[in-house]
């Protein structure tokens, strides 16, 4: 894998933020704006993006850290062992 060996902080703006909570926010944003828009009519308030930015960011930074505790995890598992 290609962040094995990163620090905690890279693994969790890489695969946390940028791969998971970005594109998220990217498409429920562009859905809320072109629904609010063209179907209800209404403005769109950017009160909502921000309360979804914060939320997909937290859930981004816990997504990021799990996958980092894993990847920590398997690194250890997959060394050899120095008991031998």
């Amino acid at each position: 894998m290609a962040l094995e060996g990163r620090t905690a902080g890279e693994y969790i703006l890489v695969s946390g933020y940028l791969l998971f909570a970005c594109p998220w926010l990217a498409a429920i944003t562009a859905f809320d704006y072109f629904t609010d828009h063209y179907i209800n009519q209404f403005p769109y308030h950017w009160n909502i993006f921000a309360v979804q930015a914060a939320g997909f960011l937290i859930v981004g930074v816990w997504y990021g850290f799990s996958q980092w505790k894993k990847s920590a995890a398997h690194a250890k598992s997959a060394l050899p062992s120095a008991s031998r």
